[in-house]
Formats: C-alpha cells, structure tokens, sequence
C-alpha cells in the first residue's frame, strides 16, 4: 500500500467518526461584521459600500467616491462532548466565541470620463465567508464492537473559506437600475488532528495519532442588479447570484468539503424620513438567501438552505453626527446533517460624524453560546 493510500485509509476512519452534530453551520453563513451584521444581514443585497463587491456588485454603481473598509470580529468555536459509539457518536455540542480576526478588507474607486461623469466604479475585497472550529473529547468509553473501545479521544476539526473578489457595477443615467458583476477567487482550508488509545479486552494500545490538512483553491462569478423606482426613491430592490465554485488542487480538502454551494440573494431597503422635526429616519430592511448545489457527499456536507433576515436602523441625529441604532432577526437553519440552526438576535449602532471622512460601526449577534462583536471602520477619500 503506497503511503498516500494510507493517508485515505485513515481519512476514511476520521470522516466515519466525525458527524459534527450541533456545530454552529457557519461555513454558509458567517457575517465578516459590516452594517447588515446589525440588521441580520437585511441590507447585505441592496447596500452599497465595500462589502458589495461580494454581496451584490450592483451596489458598486451607486457609490461615488473612493472607499476604504475594514472588519474585524470575533471567530466561532465550539466544544463537543461524544457518548455511546465510536463511529457514530451521540454529541453534545456547545458553541462559543473564540478569538478575533480580520473578517473583510475592501476598496472602491470610481472610474469617471474626462470633463466629469462616473463611468463606473470598481470594488476589490477580501471576505471571510466561512468558519468552523469545534474541539471534541469523551464522556465514557466510545464503543467499537463488543470487545473493543476508544478512550482518551480528542479531536479537532477547523474550516475555513475566504472570497477574494473583483468587480464592477454601474448606473443608467437617472440612477433607477444598477448592474454589476465580478470574479471570486476563493480558498477553503480544512484541518483535521484527531488521536486517542483503543482498549481490546482490557488491553489498551494507542492509536497512530492523524494530523490532515490542506489547501484548496476555486474560482466562481457572482452577478447582480439594484432597482431604485422612479417614483419611489426611499426603496432599493437587490438580486445577486453567486455562481458554486468546485474547489481543486487538494485531495485532502476534497474528502471534507469540495464545493462551495451557489447562492442567490433577493433583498429590499426602505427608507423612511421624517422622524423628529424630520432630523432623523428609518430603515427597514428584508432578504432571503438560497444555496443551490450544494455536495453532500463529505464528511463537512452541505445541504441546500433558505436563510431570512429581517432588521430595522433608525438613523439619530446628534449635534454633529449620526448615530444609527439597529436591531434585527436572521432564521438561519441547519446546512447540513447534524449541523444546528443558528438563528440570532442582532444589534448594533455606529458613529458617522458631519463633515469628516471617517464612520465607524459596532455590530452584534447572539445565537447562543454568547454574543458575537464586530467592529468596521470606513473611510472615504474626498473627490
């Protein structure tokens, strides 16, 4: 047997025993922790800033300035407790925050033509878009067969998937509808260490420890429009599709997840003024999120999902600033066999203030096992 047919050997072992009950699903939808991520990400289709490049190139076209933004928020990790049987274990899994990280980083630059008029404006990111990382251990002996068991079990399972993207977007001439698409270059890194000692009749031996890991890289496209009505400029109406993206050049990778799954979002904004003296507004924000072929054969199986959000930012003025307050709600069902729902209870609120290049949001979500932060900073190049 050559070497790289015993690495599969064990590999085979490690997906058999590894079903990932409970696990937060969060390789479909972690929120890198932009404005939306307060508003259960409501606002993600029909939004424009830096984040659009990925969730909706049209929004690039509404955007007339050149544009920084960078998110920073904490990380998922999860701690699994296997009972009963070896290969297929009974889990108790309880989720949790772990440490922060570089979750987006985007720019925009209009293009516009001599003499005036924006061409277009493009937008470049990176973007977290996935993230799993759950240790396990045993409560008891994990039977194998009558006369066998596992003991001293630990495991640790870790994903990653991040979208480096390029796109575009532009406007008809009165601004009603906006297009725009890009190219996603994606990445998806999996680790897999597991190691514990078999005991056969009363005779322990420990097992060779298994440490996999690997890279694999995909490319996909994603596609996009944003109606605003003539008639009705407070509302803004997105669609965007991303394109599934067959992950190659890692036979490691493809045991545990080979594909990421296409997604096609539909979303709507409507702003409302008005409030106090007509000094501040409301926004009110909806989209649905659907995956579609999605694999289901690894051991890290996606099924196909529909994710809702809903979320509302009342937009406050003070002295010399606008201090946006958010709350919303995301249904975020399970992704997989034995993944968890995970629904949560956003919020969150920013700091924009009159007159300077800067703004900066602080956004939350809680789906248990604690709250999740996110902190974005945005700054905007005058013309």
């Amino acid at each position: 047997m050559t070497a790289w047919k015993r690495i599969i050997g064990c590999m085979a072992l490690a997906i058999s025993t590894s079903s990932f009950a409970q696990i937060p699903d969060l390789l479909n939808s972690l929120d890198a922790g932009s404005r939306a991520m307060g508003m259960a990400g409501s606002i993600q289709t029909a939004g424009s800033d830096t984040n659009a490049t990925l969730n909706n190139p049209a929004g690039l076209g509404y955007i007339d300035e050149a544009a920084v933004g960078i998110s920073i928020r904490n990380l998922p990790n999860s701690k699994s407790i296997a009972r009963t049987d070896f290969r297929n274990p009974i889990l108790t899994t309880n989720a949790g925050r772990g440490g922060y990280g570089l979750t987006h980083v985007g720019a925009t630059l209009p293009i516009k033509r001599k003499g005036g008029g924006k061409v277009a404006t493009l937008g470049i990111a990176y973007t977290m878009g996935g993230f799993i990382r759950d240790e396990r251990t045993n409560d008891g002996p994990l039977a194998i067969d009558p006369n066998s068991s596992v003991t001293a079990y630990r495991e640790l399972i870790r994903a990653q998937v991040d979208y480096f993207t390029i796109g575009a977007g532009t406007t008809n001439r009165d601004q009603t509808f906006a297009y725009g698409f890009g190219i996603v270059f994606a990445t998806a890194h999996v680790l897999n260490q597991q190691d514990y000692t078999i005991t056969t009749n009363g005779t322990p031996t420990q097992n060779p420890p298994l440490s996999l890991s690997g890279q694999a890289t995909g490319t996909g496209l994603v596609f996009g429009v944003q109606h605003v009505p003539a008639n009705n400029s407070n509302l803004s109406v997105g669609l965007s599709l991303r394109t599934p993206i067959d992950m190659k050049n890692n036979r490691v990778v493809s045991q545990y997840y080979d594909k990421i799954p296409g997604k096609v979002s539909l979303g709507a904004a409507y702003r409302q003024t008005g409030y106090r003296g007509g000094q501040d507004y409301l926004l009110l924000g909806a989209q649905v999120d659907g995956t579609f072929r999605n694999e289901r054969r690894q051991a890290l199986q996606r099924k196909r999902v529909m994710n809702v959000g809903f979320g509302a930012e009342y937009g406050y003025l003070w002295n010399n600033a606008r201090i946006p307050i958010r709350i919303g709600y995301l249904a975020n069902p399970s992704g997989g066999n034995g993944f968890a729902d995970r629904n949560a209870f956003t919020f969150g609120f920013g700091y924009r203030p009159f007159n300077s290049s800067y703004s900066v949001e602080f956004n939350f979500a809680n789906a248990g096992g604690g709250t999740d932060s996110a902190l974005m900073l945005n700054y905007r190049f005058k013309n």
